[in-house]
């Protein structure tokens, strides 16, 4: 009889706990990793939370979203350009990102 036994860190217990369902009913995992922008001479100007989101569907194709986030918890658009139908989902994302992070008490 062989036992394996399996050591946990911390990086595989976040990954339960990156959980996100938004209004729709669907269901996104989340890392958070940092991300550091560079200005055009490579020098790092900033160093922001990149957010990957994936949502799995039932036909298991992956969905991947990037959000940033600077450090006092502004949200920050690096690839802003005309609106498209993505907004609403990377609002609604936002939203419950800062609500899981900064829970209201009541």
């Amino acid at each position: 009889m062989l036992n394996y036994y399996c050591t946990t860190t911390p990086a595989m217990t976040n990954i339960t706990n990156n959980q996100i369902i938004i209004q729709d009913d669907e269901e996104y995992f989340y890392s958070v990793s940092p991300y550091e922008m560079t200005n055009v001479l490579g020098s790092v100007i900033a160093i922001l939370q990149e957010y990957t989101l994936t949502r799995m569907d039932g036909a298991s194709e992956l969905h991947p979203y990037k959000l940033y986030k600077t450090k006092e918890g502004n949200w920050y658009e690096i690839n802003s350009s005309a609106p498209s139908p993505e907004n609403n989902i990377l609002r609604k994302l936002k939203t419950a990102i800062d609500m899981q992070e900064n829970p209201v008490e009541i």
